[in-house]
């Protein structure tokens, strides 16, 4: 099956998953069922792993994004309303888990330094202080907090879509696709 690049666009086709799979390919996403359990190969380069983290999935789709533009009062409801999310374990080397490590840590960081940014903005407003410091450091707090959870994402996997049955998970290493691919089908049925 060959991609063409000048064809019409085309809606997926509908087809129905064996309920069965704990693992398949779709897209080139890896569908891993909810509860599932990958074999020890890293997600992330495809090595043997030593190490499970609990990472927890969600997925909001696309269109919500556009409904911040126009109301936060509205969007904020609905997010949380379509947002769907699931947690799987997911099984990485040791310099990788490391790395997942630090990124959440990065991320947490990332948080705090938004937060206390807006904060010392908005007391430095509220108690006088000449109003360039205040929008300053309001503006300093978000860079950084955002940067710093930008950069976070990069350690993390992604989910492309959550439905009831299945995580649909982009990032992962060939080899361990290979790996998973290999294990679900030795498995029972």
């Amino acid at each position: 099956m060959s991609f063409d690049p000048y064809a019409p666009p085309a809606a997926p086709i509908a087809r129905d998953v064996d309920l069965r799979l704990t693992v398949f390919v779709e897209d080139y996403k890896l569908a891993i069922k909810k509860g599932s359990t990958l074999p020890a190969c890293c997600v992330r380069c495809g090595e043997p792993a030593d190490t499970r983290v609990s990472h927890r999935f969600s997925f909001t789709p696309r269109w919500v994004g556009w409904l911040f533009l126009l109301s936060w009062c509205f969007a904020l409801p609905v997010m949380f309303a379509v947002t769907k999310r699931a947690s799987l374990d997911m099984p990485l080397c040791s310099p990788h888990a490391v790395a997942w490590k630090r990124g959440r840590t990065q991320r947490w960081i990332g948080l705090g330094v938004l937060v206390l940014g807006v904060a010392l903005g908005i007391v430095s407003l509220v108690v006088e202080a000449p109003e360039e410091v205040g929008l300053t450091l309001i503006g300093a707090g978000l860079f950084v907090g955002i940067l710093l959870a930008v950069l976070a994402s990069k350690q993390f996997l992604r989910a492309d879509k959550v439905d009831e049955h299945y995580v649909y998970v982009v990032g992962v290493h060939p080899g361990a696709i290979a790996a998973a691919l290999h294990a679900s089908t030795q498995r029972p049925l």
